[in-house]
């Protein structure tokens, strides 16, 4: 089964210019751009512009509200920003934190419309870091807070090794560490970021497990 996408101007992301063109797409392939192609089915693109797929590489697809909503509003508001994403033409996310890999799982199986997910699961950091959601008026009920997550604390190497394999374990495809929270400082009165031990021994265990890491650094420091 072949699909014509036939008028459109394709962009060359090389050069930067577009050109009009026909693209015939055999199953989840582009098997050919040039014009006069033909396939079994033809949708006329006239008037559009066909680019390549957007990859956003760090994004927050179901992140826990400031309300203090059941955990289903999250996952139902997920479904519409997935959705949204892929109208828009981004064909695969990164997710910071908050989507853990049943969103992965329901894309890949079609239940919901969506990008590829790629998760994090959780944001790593040190007690009283960017990760740590625990606050005075609420203790670890705290709005960001998500009991369905692993823990994303540690403190120390080998307990970023272990924060490491809970992600791991938890489906995550990526590993993200918070590396500093200014504006959780205003807050507390200090800035708590990991050590460089702590963050060698996370980023090791992450390689010894297959997965990358990504940081979110907040400041010139980090």
């Amino acid at each position: 089964m072949t699909v014509l996408l036939a008028g459109a101007d394709v962009l060359d992301v090389e050069s930067g210019s577009t050109e009009r063109a026909d693209v015939l797409l055999r199953g989840d392939r582009i098997a050919a751009i040039g014009s006069g192609l033909r396939g079994d089915e033809r949708v006329d693109c006239s008037g559009g512009m066909l680019i390549p797929g957007l990859i956003d590489c760090h994004a927050h697809v179901a992140f826990p509200p400031h309300e203090p909503l059941p955990r289903s509003a999250r996952i139902l508001e997920a479904v519409a920003v997935l959705r949204d994403l892929l109208t828009c033409g981004v064909t695969t996310v990164r997710d910071g934190w908050g989507a853990d890999a049943g969103f992965s799982y329901a894309l890949r199986t079609g239940w919901i419309s969506g990008p590829d997910l790629l998760v994090s699961v959780g944001q790593l950091s040190p007690t009283g870091g960017l990760g740590d959601n625990w606050t005075p008026e609420f203790g670890d009920a705290a709005p960001f807070a998500d009991p369905s997550l692993p823990d994303p604390l540690f403190d120390g190497a080998d307990s970023a090794r272990a924060a490491v394999r809970r992600m791991v374990r938890a489906g995550a495809d990526w590993i993200k560490i918070g590396a500093n929270a200014p504006l959780r400082s205003m807050r507390i009165g200090r800035d708590i970021t990991p050590t460089s031990r702590e963050i060698g021994a996370l980023v090791d265990e992450a390689r010894r497990c297959g997965r990358d890491v990504f940081a979110q650094p907040d400041c010139k420091v980090s």
